[in-house]
């Protein structure tokens, strides 16, 4: 079903067309082959990241925000590494390279920065709405990694379609899913959806992006990543248009007051 929807007709189109998608980022390849290696300790990961001076800042951004509410400031990057746990830090390493590859192209200054913005407050809302529903890590994780990349389709398309974009789409991000639909025939969700998919992140990361606008269409009828992702990204957009029935399905209809609490000041 998840193929059916993100190898559509429109998708392949969309996509055959773009002139650059950003690879796999060689430090996420690094990390990922040093796992792999059971003899592997954190200090030899974190001298892959630290050679990447953009990717460490980020790092020590995350570790002393209030989304960790740490009581004292962590300068030293291999403690920021070990309080961040490696699967965070490869979500990271995936971001920062992916949003650094699009900064280079011609994409609106505005957009791009609002998109990141969105795109990390998501992602911390969403490993906290994980955390409440589960003690399955894996759940959690692939629930940030989906929120640090649930829009990156935006980028793909906004890079390709400037002109488009800057033209027909509002920067609060509430009107570009039924934009694109109309004029593509397709949206940012299964775009991205679909380069998560080349890429070979796990099915639930590429569903969570895929249908984070349509949850319903989703076959599974217990919470996961595709769960916070949605509920995450609608309490951050500020969007009271809720999908009901996929609520319902899932269970959590009456907890959405309790997740709206986990907005904490930042993001009120």
């Amino acid at each position: 079903h998840l193929r059916e929807i993100i190898y559509d007709q429109d998708v392949i189109n969309i996509v055959s067309r773009v002139k650059s998608i950003p690879v796999l980022p060689d430090v996420y390849l690094q990390i990922v082959n040093k796992l792999k290696d059971s003899s592997a300790t954190l200090k030899e990961i974190s001298q892959i990241i630290f050679k990447d001076i953009a990717l460490t800042a980020k790092i020590l951004q995350l570790v002393n925000s209030s989304f960790f509410g740490l009581y004292r400031k962590i300068n030293d990057p291999v403690q920021a590494v070990s309080l961040l746990g490696i699967e965070t830090i490869k979500s990271l390493v995936l971001s920062v390279k992916i949003f650094e590859k699009f900064s280079e192209n011609s994409l609106n200054s505005e957009l791009f920065t609002l998109i990141t913005k969105h795109s990390m407050k998501v992602a911390e809302i969403s490993k906290k709405i994980a955390s409440a529903n589960t003690k399955d890590i894996m759940v959690i994780n692939d629930s940030f990694t989906a929120g640090i990349l649930h829009d990156i389709g935006i980028l793909v398309l906004s890079t390709e379609f400037p002109d488009f974009y800057k033209n027909n789409v509002s920067l609060d991000l509430t009107n570009f899913y039924s934009v694109e639909l109309n004029h593509f025939k397709t949206t940012h969700g299964e775009i991205g959806g679909y380069l998560m998919a080349l890429w070979g992140l796990s099915d639930p990361i590429v569903e969570a992006i895929a249908l984070h606008h349509r949850p319903s269409e989703s076959k599974e009828s217990c919470f996961s990543p595709l769960t916070a992702i949605y509920i995450a990204n609608m309490l951050v957009s500020n969007d009271n248009q809720w999908d009901e029935s996929y609520l319902d399905r899932i269970g959590v209809t009456d907890r959405i007051n309790d997740y709206r609490k986990l907005l904490g000041d930042d993001y009120s």
